[in-house]
């Protein structure tokens, strides 16, 4: 008779478990866009999950990658930002982009021109396009988060916004999130710590590209650490365990895209008179300009050191604030989002207000 009782309540249970699972299996949704570019048209994806916990009035974020890097690269972030306390009922939904040649979004076949040539510009474009398209379909974002590359790619997005009398907050984003940008051109000196690339990471197929195997992208500073902690003196550049291990599991496999070689030679300024993109003071003041900044910087991280992070908030606000933040755990690198983003958010004061 227990038996018998207990039965329809364990069917119940499957059910509801069968229901979730279903649920998760549909929260993920892949989007797509024809995007202009220079020399044609580019045949875009972006990544969509639901937060089945928030409100239909929770944020939409668009994130947007790095260099060499996919919209996979947010997959970690996206589960802690959908399971952290913080911000767990605040985030319905992300929406990850894979710029032209990067993950899901193929190398597009151009009428007048290569994917080699396409250039940080062209990644403005299709953000703005890819907010615009996503307007239309009431999926707009009231959040952007961009990471290195992708923060640089935002900080101009402004800009070109701003020069045609429009804004951010005039497509309806009030809050950017730029974690560990690269600065823009006329706020600061900046190189990556090495800007030779091996001849082995060019690959040739409709115009010159960039392909970073899982191993360069390992040891190439993303995942570096600085120095050891305190009261161990400096010592040589290491990877984050961490990412160490993710690297043994999965080779950082869907982690990598290829990048337009006048894209990475526009980032590292060696191509004469095409400076990576400038953005004037002020540019994100918020009452001004309407959308909400903050800047994250990473203490451990060798590409965009925190040291230049503040001076670049600060320039892009027109004045001293209290949203520049900095990661100070002895794993916070460049690309700390991918391999320990709950640790990031822990360290990271009021980012619930930031959605």
């Amino acid at each position: 008779m227990k038996a018998s009782n207990s039965s329809p309540i364990l069917t119940l249970v499957l059910a509801l478990v069968v229901s979730l699972l279903a649920t998760a299996a549909s929260a993920q949704q892949q989007l797509s866009f024809n995007v202009a570019v220079t020399g044609g048209i580019a045949p875009v994806q972006a990544t969509m999950r639901e937060n089945p916990n928030a409100p239909s009035i929770g944020a939409t974020i668009l994130t947007v990658h790095g260099f060499t890097e996919t919209a996979a690269s947010w997959n970690s972030m996206t589960t802690a930002l959908f399971s952290h306390p913080a911000t767990k009922f605040r985030v319905k939904r992300v929406i990850a982009l894979d710029l032209p040649g990067h993950g899901q979004s193929p190398i597009p076949v151009l009428a007048n021109g290569t994917f080699g040539a396409l250039s940080i510009y062209d990644n403005v474009g299709v953000i703005i396009q890819v907010i615009d398209a996503l307007r239309a379909q009431n999926l707009g974002p009231r959040v952007v988060m961009g990471h290195s590359m992708g923060g640089l790619a935002i900080q101009s997005v402004q800009e070109t916004l701003l020069a045609g009398g429009s804004s951010l907050a005039k497509h309806g984003v009030l809050r950017a999130i730029l974690l560990a940008p690269v600065p823009v051109a006329n706020i600061t000196q900046w190189a990556p710590a090495s800007t030779t690339i091996p001849a082995s990471y060019f690959r040739f197929d409709n115009g010159t590209y960039i392909v970073i195997d899982g191993f360069g992208a390992l040891f190439g500073g993303g995942f570096t650490i600085l120095s050891a902690p305190p009261p161990v003196p400096p010592a040589p550049p290491t990877v984050a365990p961490a990412a160490l291990a993710l690297f043994q599991q999965t080779g950082f496999a869907g982690l990598i895209g290829a990048e337009p070689q006048v894209t990475a030679g526009q980032l590292v300024g060696v191509i004469p008179n095409f400076p990576r993109p400038s953005a004037r003071q002020g540019a994100f003041a918020p009452l001004k300009n309407g959308t909400l900044l903050t800047v994250i910087g990473f203490k451990e991280d060798v590409l965009t050191p925190a040291v230049l992070q503040r001076p670049l908030y600060e320039h892009l606000i027109g004045r001293q604030g209290l949203m520049y933040q900095e990661v100070t755990t002895v794993d916070s690198v460049h690309s700390m989002f991918i391999i320990n983003p709950t640790g990031m958010l822990d360290q990271l004061f009021g980012f619930d207000d930031m959605f």
